[in-house]
């Protein structure tokens, strides 16, 4: 099994996969389809990190808000997914080499996943009830 059929496995499962070492990756890469592993290993992790920290925001808003609450987080995710697939498009357009194809692009893809991931768990320790009030 793939190490990338692995982390969606254990993701539908609910375990937290184990973050894959990009850099090792990229640096024993030495072609392209070794840099496209190496990079679509990292977003799979990333997607699933992704995808279990909003499940935990959806149950935490599904049994203390109500359902008004559970769809304007839904309608945020989707808004956010629109602008995911928009974003980093730059360095796929136009003739800016191998290395932003290569390294910009995917990791430009980290960082809007990495953000959205500390959004949505900053979310959801702002909604813990302990820390209601502040």
């Amino acid at each position: 099994m793939a190490l990338l059929d692995l982390i969606l496995l254990m993701s539908a499962a609910g375990a937290a996969p184990t973050a894959p070492d990009t850099y090792v990756c990229m640096t024993k890469a030495t072609d392209e389809p070794g840099y496209q592993r190496c990079n679509a290993e990292q977003l799979a992790y990333l997607e699933a990190k992704l995808d279990a920290s909003l499940r935990k925001l959806q149950d935490r808003v599904s049994r203390e808000g109500d359902s008004k609450s559970l769809a304007a987080l839904n309608a945020e995710q989707r808004a956010w997914r629109t602008y995911q697939r928009k974003a980093c498009q730059l360095f796929w357009q136009g003739n800016y080499g191998t290395d932003q194809r290569w390294l910009d692009g995917p990791a430009c893809q980290a960082r809007v996943l990495e953000t959205r991931i500390e959004a949505l768990e900053a979310t959801f320790a702002a909604l813990d009830p302990d820390n209601m009030g502040h």
